[in-house]
């Protein structure tokens, strides 16, 4: 159901630079734009299933200054839209993806503008944060709503989510410098990277289980989002501990998940009869945060309960493909789909569940700075083969034999 929703969105209407492009929405909204927050949440199987097109469209996003939009406009070519605050997270995750899967990793020291390499622009990209702080304070400010979730108006300013992003790219660059035999760079990320963690913790709403925003002024504003979830957990997991952990699992078990989908915001948040709208408000959920939650759950040892998470939206496609987003319950449906405050009926965050499928379930998640090794694969309450996996220049079949619960 993912990639045939995703399949919706390929358009070979654009021109002949460009022969097959993923919009990001249809029919109403977005139609001839690629938002890079929205094509990070398939990275994998673009790469994996259109490797030449990706590369193609990744030089074209590094050109682009993504610091003054959120999308390319593939009629006008030019970049549109307020910056969202997600596009270096964004596109350093294309970018490595890309590395990660196809083994490109001559594409790292390819020019784009002048002597200007892939590299330069993925240092660029996790060191960016750093003109958003006011010192001491090592957290990044990233602005009003518009840059951020737009429908969440406490949801502004230093964000744990977009902050440990950070996190997570210095040290998956420091990876990159290490294999490259640059030991000295990838300690200072590596530095820098501990730093920042620490201090994104005090963030952190201590037995809760969710997180607080820290505002221009200093203060702090609790906001109990899936968002913060599922990006700390894949970007600093390690710091968070086996407690927080726990407490923020608990969290999204007793506030978020509904039986067939997921609220993006609780009901118990300060701010939840104003954000409302389907995607990222308190009615529903974006269509890629259900499968990123799963796949969170699942990062920390918790398999059986993540692929029953992930069970468990199946009525999501009896409405046809996914979308933009979806509602929760109501008294005639499981779950439904969100079409009014702008949103839309095809969107590419459908391809976040294929996306999560193959990096959990298959285990097949490559990066740049590393060699992915196949391993016996396992999973509770799942048996199932992965074939013709394009990876190393072979093709390769993947199998996952059952565990017991």
């Amino acid at each position: 159901g993912s990639v045939l929703s995703l399949l919706c969105l390929e358009r070979t209407n654009f021109g002949p630079q460009f022969p097959r492009v993923f919009v990001t929405a249809s029919p109403r909204w977005a139609t001839s734009l690629m938002y890079f927050w929205d094509t990070s949440f398939f990275a994998t199987a673009w790469a994996l299933l259109d490797p030449a097109a990706m590369k193609q469209q990744l030089k074209l996003f590094l050109a682009s200054n993504i610091h003054s939009g959120y999308a390319i406009d593939f009629l006008s070519m030019k970049i549109v839209g307020p910056w969202y605050s997600a596009n270096d997270y964004s596109i350093f995750r294309l970018v490595t993806t890309y590395v990660g899967v196809t083994g490109d990793r001559q594409f790292l020291d390819e020019p784009i503008q002048g002597d200007k390499k892939v590299i330069d622009y993925l240092e660029e990209t996790a060191l960016f944060w750093r003109t958003l702080t006011k010192p001491p304070s090592l957290l990044a400010n990233y602005g009003d709503a518009s840059n951020l979730l737009e429908t969440v108006p406490t949801y502004i300013n230093c964000a744990p989510a977009m902050n440990a992003a950070n996190v997570w790219m210095m040290r998956s660059l420091a990876k990159i410098r290490s294999l490259r035999g640059e030991a000295d760079q990838a300690r200072e990320l590596n530095r820098l990277a501990g730093a920042l963690a620490a201090e994104i913790l005090s963030l952190y709403v201590n037995g809760q289980g969710f997180w607080a925003c820290e505002l221009t002024d200093g203060k702090k504003v609790e906001v109990r989002h899936c968002i913060d979830f599922f990006t700390t957990i894949a970007a600093m997991k390690d710091d968070l501990g086996a407690q927080r952990i726990e407490e923020m699992i608990a969290f999204v078990n007793r506030e978020l998940w509904t039986p067939h989908w997921l609220r993006a915001l609780s009901l118990r948040d300060g701010a939840a009869n104003l954000a409302t709208r389907g995607d990222h408000g308190s009615t529903g959920s974006y269509d890629a945060w259900p499968a990123l939650t799963a796949e969170a759950i699942f990062q920390t040892g918790r398999k059986s309960e993540a692929l029953e998470r992930l069970r468990s939206v199946v009525p999501a496609t009896h409405e046809g493909p996914f979308g933009q987003s979806h509602y929760v319950a109501t008294e005639t449906y499981p779950v439904r789909k969100a079409l009014s405050y702008g949103q839309d009926y095809f969107a590419s965050a459908s391809g976040a569940f294929a996306e999560v499928i193959l990096r959990t379930v298959f285990g097949f998640a490559p990066e740049a700075g590393e060699e992915w090794q196949p391993v016996a694969a396992a999973a509770p309450g799942f048996e199932g083969q992965l074939r013709n996996l394009r990876y190393g220049g072979k093709l390769m079949t993947i199998s996952v034999h059952e565990t017991k619960r």
